[in-house]
C-alpha cells in the first residue's frame, strides 16, 4: 500500500450528497443514508491538519458545488492552500453559477480541476460493492491484491467529518457501513508510511470491497448494483435496499495470474487510463 505522505493528492470530502446516481460510484453517493455537509470550522480543521504535506489538497464530494456554504469553502481553501497545490473533483452541477470563482481559484487542467459530468461514452465504473472475501477464498492471494489495489495505489487518502483515512473507498465505506469513524483530524495524520498503520482500516474495510478485483466495468447509468453475498447481507442488516445483480462467484486462478503477468490493467476501462 502506497505511504500516505507519498499520495499525489490527499481529498477533502466537503459532501456526500450528489444530484447523480451512478451505478459502481467510489462514494456511493446514491446509497447513502446519512447525508451531510462539512461545516466551516471542521473544513478548516481539515486544512490545518494537511500542513508540511507536499502534494495537492484536493476538493471533492460527493458533488462539492451542492454544498450550500460552497463560496466560503473556497474563500477559506485559498488562505491555505496555494494554487498548484489545488484540486476540485466535480461533475459541473452548480458549475454556471460558480464558474468565475472557481476558474479564478484552480488552475484549468486536469491535474487541478476533473470535471466529469457522467454523460460521455466509455466511461465506465469499477463494481466496488462486489466484495473480494467473496470472490477470492485464498486469504494471501486476496490480501496480495488488495496489497496493489488501484485505488489506494494511485489514487488518494481522505477526509471526512468522521475522521481521517487511508483511502477515499473507506471513508466512504465508514459512512455506508455506520463504521466507527477515521483517525483523528489532527496535524501529521498523514504521516503514516506503513502497512500495520493503516491496519485498522484495512482490516475493516479492504475485504468488503471490489477495487482490488481483475473484472470488468459496468455502465454507471445502469439501474442496478454488482453486489455479492456477503454485502447483501451487511445491506438487510442495516436496512438499506436497492435494485441488484448478485454475483456469488469465485475469481480463478488464471484471472488473478493474468494481473501478474501484465495481461489485466486495473482500471484499463476507465478513460483517463
Amino acid at each position: 500500500m502506497k505511504p500516505l505522505d507519498l499520495m499525489t493528492t490527499i481529498q477533502i470530502e466537503i459532501t456526500n450528497h450528489c444530484n447523480l446516481h451512478c451505478c459502481a460510484c467510489t462514494r456511493a453517493a446514491g446509497l447513502q443514508r446519512h447525508k451531510y455537509f462539512m461545516t466551516l470550522d471542521q473544513f478548516e480543521t481539515a486544512l490545518i491538519s494537511m500542513e508540511g504535506f507536499k502534494g495537492k489538497v484536493g476538493i471533492m464530494g460527493g458533488e462539492p458545488t451542492l454544498h450550500p456554504d460552497f463560496l466560503d469553502i473556497l474563500q477559506i481553501y485559498r488562505d491555505y492552500i496555494p494554487l498548484e497545490r489545488r484540486g476540485l473533483w466535480t461533475n459541473m452541477a452548480k458549475w454556471k453559477e460558480y464558474e468565475g470563482t472557481i476558474l479564478s481559484t484552480f488552475l484549468q487542467d486536469r491535474d487541478h480541476m476533473l470535471k466529469n459530468d457522467h454523460t460521455g461514452e466509455g466511461n465506465l465504473h469499477h463494481p466496488m460493492l462486489m466484495a473480494i472475501k467473496d470472490m477470492v477464498q485464498d486469504p494471501v492471494m486476496r490480501w496480495r491484491l488488495i496489497e496493489n489495489c488501484p485505488y489506494q495505489n494511485r489514487w488518494s487518502a481522505s477526509i471526512n467529518p468522521k475522521g481521517a483515512f487511508f483511502c477515499e473507498v473507506a471513508a466512504a465505506s465508514d459512512i455506508l457501513f455506520d463504521g466507527p469513524g477515521g483517525w483523528d483530524i489532527e496535524p501529521g495524520w498523514w504521516k503514516k508510511r506503513h502497512g500495520f498503520e493503516f491496519k485498522d482500516q484495512a482490516d475493516r474495510y479492504c475485504e468488503m470491497c471490489g477495487g482490488a478485483l481483475p473484472v470488468a466495468g459496468v455502465d454507471p447509468h445502469q439501474d442496478y448494483e454488482l453486489i455479492t453475498p456477503s454485502i447483501k447481507e451487511k445491506f438487510e442488516e442495516i436496512g438499506i435496499t436497492l435494485d441488484y445483480e448478485l454475483i456469488d462467484r469465485e475469481i480463478t486462478s488464471q484471472e488473478i495470474e493474468a494481473v501478474y503477468r501484465g495481461e489485466f490493467r486495473p482500471l484499463k476501462h476507465r478513460k483517463e487510463e
